[in-house]
């Protein structure tokens, strides 16, 4: 099974988090730098990481979710 790291949970990194874990095959590791956004999907089966560093750890791949705070307003 593939890991892989995703950084911001935020609109974009959340949807994109949710469809990796729907279509399931994949460890997803994700870290957000307020953990209590990132939480619902340590519910939903990723683990939920203290740090950048420790997201990527394992790793195959990587995906950084970077947007702007009005995005979605």
């Amino acid at each position: 099974m593939n890991t892989i790291a995703l950084l911001g949970t935020g609109l974009l990194g959340t949807g994109f988090a949710e469809g990796m874990l729907s279509r399931g095959g994949t460890h997803l590791r994700v870290w957000n730098r307020t953990r209590s956004k990132a939480q619902p999907l340590g519910e939903k089966g990723a683990v939920v990481t203290e740090s950048p560093a420790e997201a990527a750890r394992f790793m195959r791949g990587r995906a950084v979710m970077r947007g702007h705070a009005r995005w979605g307003t």
